[in-house]
């Protein structure tokens, strides 16, 4: 079951609005016959490219590990749980039940008619199951984007040290995990002023997704970035329309724009595409999840500065926090502290649990859900 995670993970993004999910596949003697994952939307399911070079000769008697129950509806691909039942398999073990209304047991009942054996994975790992799983579980329920905070900090919570300078507070091996994280991403939100002040990219530099592509989502209100946004990274290496920037809608006089939808507007000089909504009252997270979630944005990861973080942790619009914290002190004086622009008290904390946690040589990352 761990193998077929590592799959699972390698379908990130692409897949998307279905789930990540790996498959592999041992033989009755508990050999491994075959593996495979979902590697895009609308091809063929994990199972499917699993047991694509295995005779049927060798998948009699054999055990199938799949990280999701098997579907049993027709959509862009037959029912997977139609095709292992016509297959002469021992027994499948399925990470977690499938949430959808379209399947919801349904294939583990059409697998236990044809006379195999169904067991639900029960290893001390399992969290990584949900994981794998929690955006795509998120999304399909509450009709809106999945929101992942992540932020890299010292000990002493320090994004930013006295002197000004914020890269790198964290190794070379936890910004590649970032990357891995990014991957599974729709798109990176960030502020105005991050953009400003580190130029950065955005994008996702790991050697298992060399094409992958996200989309950046900048908060501006006075939509002023599109001045000199030709010159920035991150814009320079997308397709301009990978690019969104949310603006107060009275910023729209100031440039030349064209109705797409909704809230959404071209921008014609850059090509960038502009929500614009209602900032009279702060930063319109529900207007602005509304928005994305039409767009087919359906997780995003909040990478900051300290006031997006802000903004999110206030209204407790998030859904995961991933901290990770290297082992080093950078002393609070002249520092900016990622949480320096928010204010919960002793007696009425905002509460969170911790789900995993992962440890690197110099660093250790936590991941936290709200309580």
């Amino acid at each position: 079951m761990n193998l077929a995670m590592d799959l699972a993970y390698l379908g990130a993004h692409r897949v998307s609005p279905n789930p990540m999910v790996g498959c592999v596949v041992l033989d009755k003697s508990y050999k491994l016959l075959g593996y495979g994952y979902h590697e895009r939307f609308g091809s063929a399911h994990a199972e499917k490219n699993a047991l694509a070079n295995v005779s049927k000769d060798d998948i009699k008697g054999a055990h199938v590990f799949v990280t999701l129950e098997p579907c049993a509806h027709q959509g862009k691909t037959p029912p997977c749980a139609d095709y292992l039942a016509s297959l002469p398999i021992e027994s499948l073990t399925y990470g977690l039940q499938d949430p959808n209304p379209q399947v919801a047991g349904r294939g583990i009942e059409v697998l236990k008619a044809a006379g195999i054996k169904v067991y639900e994975y029960q290893g001390q790992d399992k969290k990584r199951l949900h994981d794998l799983l929690d955006s795509f579980l998120f999304h399909l329920e509450h009709k809106r984007p999945f929101y992942v905070l992540k932020v890299a900090v010292s000990l002493d919570a320090m994004i930013r040290d006295g002197f000004g300078e914020s890269q790198w507070i964290t190794t070379e091996e936890a910004r590649t995990h970032v990357h891995f994280l990014r991957s599974r991403f729709h798109a990176v939100l960030v502020g105005k002023n991050t953009i400003l002040r580190d130029n950065p990219k955005l994008n996702v530099r790991h050697e298992d997704f060399p094409n992958h592509r996200n989309k950046v989502i900048v908060i501006n209100s006075e939509a002023d970035l599109l001045n000199k946004v030709m010159e920035l990274q991150f814009y320079k290496i997308r397709d301009p329309h990978d690019v969104y920037i949310v603006c107060d809608k009275s910023a729209l006089q100031e440039y030349a724009t064209e109705h797409i939808e909704g809230s959404l507007y071209l921008e014609k000089q850059t090509g960038v595409q502009l929500l614009a909504l209602d900032f009279a009252s702060g930063l319109p997270l529900s207007a602005i999840s509304t928005s994305l979630y039409a767009q087919g944005i359906y997780n995003v990861l909040v990478e900051g500065g300290s006031q997006i973080h802000s903004y999110f942790l206030e209204n407790q619009s998030f859904d995961r926090l991933y901290y990770y914290q290297a082992h080093k002190i950078l002393g609070g004086k002249d520092a900016l502290a990622w949480t320096s622009q928010v204010k919960f008290s002793v007696q009425e904390p905002l509460q969170l649990s911790l789900v995993n946690t992962f440890d690197f040589e110099k660093e250790k990352l936590m991941i936290f859900k709200k309580s």
